[in-house]
């Protein structure tokens, strides 16, 4: 070995200074106390004495944090509480979405105004559990299947020998069957037929003729179904024809049958639509100021804009200010994982909080017979 080698070997190798029982170190009188030495295990580890302090305050202190006696903000694990902190947000859990339209501007709907007067206001906890109703499915078992999943034995009618003739589709021949039946079970084709040809205005209504302007010859020429009829008759007999069969065949001897059908249905008309638009305009004007003056129907439609931004959350179509009126059938569609709507969480929710709100009828005395209005064309 050289001379500097030598002397190196001579010379004391210098210890590292003593770790300190506790975080960050406070020395009284040559002792070390406050601080935190994580319950008195991390002095016991290093084989050193503690007088103890706070707990987590060298874990804060390696984390850049906060504890018991000692402060931190930059520790060599820093990076970890960094990742668990408020630089890293959690996502909000998305829920079952409602796929409604919204609408960009409410001025001059419903949505502009408030349910004033009606003295209820719903519960901020009806809706509690939505967020643990409405979450999100969870995934199935491929191996297990359910009942409806199961192959099951399909039966077959058996073959009917006194079945009639049938020439026209099973579609074409059912409509002209609802249509023969309005005419009453008792009433046979030959008295239709002769309630045509004599213009007898007795036996029609304008709705019953309306319908029979579909169903008349002309409307089964490029098919070639009355043509098929006659064939079939020459066949088997007129007997062994159903009954729509029956009806095309006597209706296709008659000359022009269309302009006698459209001539009753002229004269039926002018008194018939004068009373059914005059009766239908009164009955909708009723029942529209009694939906525009609802407080009833502005509160439920305001819940349902709650409910439904709720379950829209983290979308782009949360924060809306109200939707169309074609967005409530959406209320069916969106389903929580044992099958529940939409709709049926909101009258379940709100006829045990607040039943009042769901009686719109109160509110609305013309809208049951309203429903049924059609205006005559």
């Amino acid at each position: 070995l050289n001379k500097k080698e030598k002397e190196m070997k001579k010379k004391p190798i210098p210890r590292p200074p003593p770790l300190p029982t506790c975080w960050p170190p406070q020395v009284v009188n040559g002792k070390n106390v406050g601080g935190d030495d994580l319950n008195g295990n991390v002095g016991a580890a290093f084989g050193m004495p503690s007088d103890g302090g706070g707990r987590g305050a060298l874990l804060g202190a390696l984390l850049g944090g906060r504890g018991g006696g000692g402060r931190g903000s930059g520790g060599p694990l820093a990076f970890l509480r960094r990742k668990s902190g408020t630089m890293f947000k959690p996502a909000v859990p998305k829920l079952k979405q409602l796929h409604w339209d919204t609408l960009e501007s409410t001025t001059g709907t419903l949505w502009a105004e408030n349910p004033s007067n009606i003295g209820m206001s719903i519960p901020e906890d009806a809706f509690a559990d939505l967020a643990e109703v409405f979450a999100p499915a969870q995934k199935k078992d491929p191996s297990t299947k359910s009942a409806k999943d199961m192959p099951g034995a399909v039966g077959l009618p058996g073959a009917n020998k006194n079945k009639p003739v049938a020439i026209l589709d099973g579609q074409k021949s059912q409509n002209m069957n609802i249509m023969l039946a309005k005419f009453g079970s008792k009433t046979k084709v030959s008295d239709i037929i002769e309630a045509i040809v004599t213009l007898n205005l007795a036996s029609f209504t304008l709705g019953i003729v309306t319908t029979m302007l579909d169903f008349t010859p002309a409307a089964f020429t490029e098919g070639g179904e009355v043509e098929s009829i006659k064939t079939a008759v020459n066949s088997h007999g007129l007997d062994k024809l159903g009954k729509a069969e029956r009806y095309l065949y006597e209706l296709s001897k008659i000359p022009r049958v269309d302009n006698y059908l459209r001539v009753i249905a002229l004269v039926l008309s002018i008194e018939d639509i004068k009373k059914q638009t005059h009766r239908a305009a009164t009955v909708i004007i009723s029942a529209v100021e009694e939906i525009r003056g609802s407080n009833r129907l502005k509160l439920l439609f305001q819940t349902i804009l709650k409910v439904g931004n709720i379950l829209n959350q983290g979308t782009k179509k949360s924060g809306a200010t109200g939707f169309k009126i074609s967005s409530l059938s959406k209320l069916t569609q969106t389903k929580s994982n044992t099958g529940e709507t939409v709709l049926e969480y909101l009258v379940v929710r709100l006829g045990r909080e607040m039943p009042d709100v769901l009686d719109l009828k109160a509110d609305m005395p013309s809208l049951e017979e309203a429903k049924f209005v059609s205006f005559p064309t």
